[in-house]
């Protein structure tokens, strides 16, 4: 699959959608306390535990994917 933007390649339909999202600047993940938003789950769980001091116990996984 390549990206319609820059022609990067990328190995999968997820890959690329989170790809894509460097050109719209969508973040679909926000921090409940802070409303930081970012592209990726990960980067808002490594947000809270270093700004807010929360708990890896109470990170929660969220069922959902980012929009489409």
């Amino acid at each position: 699959m390549r990206c319609h933007i820059c022609s990067v390649v990328c190995t999968s339909h997820s890959e690329l959608r989170r790809h894509v999202m460097t050109h719209t600047g969508e973040k679909p993940f926000s921090c409940q306390y802070c409303g930081h938003r970012t592209a990726r789950k990960y980067n808002l769980k490594k947000h809270l535990r270093t700004v807010h001091d929360v708990p890896l116990d109470h990170i929660f996984d969220e069922p959902a994917t980012p929009p489409h």
